[in-house]
């Protein structure tokens, strides 16, 4: 393991220094999203178009809920000098979900709106960075991919535009007297960078993978707050993609043989030939 230094952006209206008492501010990008097991396979051509898919389960999504929870656990490390968590999602889903975070200690919960296009990666990374850009975050989170069709570009394309240095596939993170420090995947091995912020970073597979759960005196609390409502900007029309649920039919072959090594043989032959992959 071995460490490296990214020195980020600084804002001139900031001083990213957390060892001087600045309250760090830390933003999550989530989204939330359908139980694709229970869409109906009549209506996938349709799911891109605003399908009311009211009537299967909602989610958030499983890496944007690990960013969630590590952007929590930074602000449980940051108890001395304050931490303020933020999460924003583009295009809402349940109210009851987004309220949820109010629950487990988020300060600000704010909702992006747009209509049937989910699956515009550009317009859904332009509406997230202009809305970042507000905020003066020292610490950017996403989830690196979300549900189906996702390229996972909405993390990088956001940091472009933004400016901000991106730090994928993130696994840990903690503060080290006042030093943000992220752990991530690479092709050789796990690298842990000492980071200046502000810094955006994709969060993987993590250690926890889940958010924490709030007591119900919680949950009745956050019932109450609102979600924020942040205005969209006006986007450009994008072609909408066409999905369709992947067919597998699965057959049952018996393979004949006198002993094991037998039907192996038999199973490498018909691999050989094509027969089965």
């Amino acid at each position: 393991m071995w460490f490296n230094l990214i020195l980020g952006m600084e804002p001139e209206s900031r001083n990213n220094d957390n060892t001087k008492g600045d309250k760090m501010k830390i933003c999550v990008c989530f989204k939330i999203v359908p139980d694709l097991d229970q869409v109906l396979e009549s209506d996938w051509k349709d799911i891109s178009r605003g399908l009311d898919t009211s009537y299967v389960k909602k989610m958030i999504n499983c890496f944007d809920e690990t960013a969630l929870e590590m952007a929590l656990r930074l602000k449980e490390m940051a108890a001395d000098t304050g931490a303020e968590c933020t999460a924003v999602t583009v295009g809402g889903g349940l109210a009851s979900l987004m309220k949820g975070l109010y629950a487990v200690g988020y300060d600000r919960v704010v909702n992006i709106p747009l209509e049937h296009r989910e699956f515009c990666p550009e317009t859904v990374a332009a509406l997230l960075a202009d809305f970042i850009k507000s905020g003066n975050f020292d610490l950017v989170l996403f989830g690196k991919q979300a549900g189906m069709a996702d390229s996972g570009i909405v993390p990088p394309l956001s940091a472009e535009l933004l400016g901000l240095p991106f730090v994928e596939d993130t696994v840990a993170a903690l503060l080290e007297s006042g030093q943000l420090m992220l752990e991530h995947e690479t092709s050789e091995g796990l690298e842990a960078l000492k980071l200046k912020c502000p810094v955006a970073a994709s969060v993987g597979d993590a250690e926890y993978a889940y958010l924490r759960v709030a007591t119900l005196r919680e949950k009745m609390a956050a019932s109450k707050r609102d979600i924020e409502e942040w205005p969209a900007l006006k986007t450009e029309d994008t072609i909408l993609p066409d999905f369709s649920r992947e067919s597998s039919v699965k057959e049952c072959v018996i393979i004949e043989g006198e002993s094991g090594a037998a039907k192996a043989g038999v199973v490498y032959e018909k691999w050989i030939e094509g027969m089965i992959s």
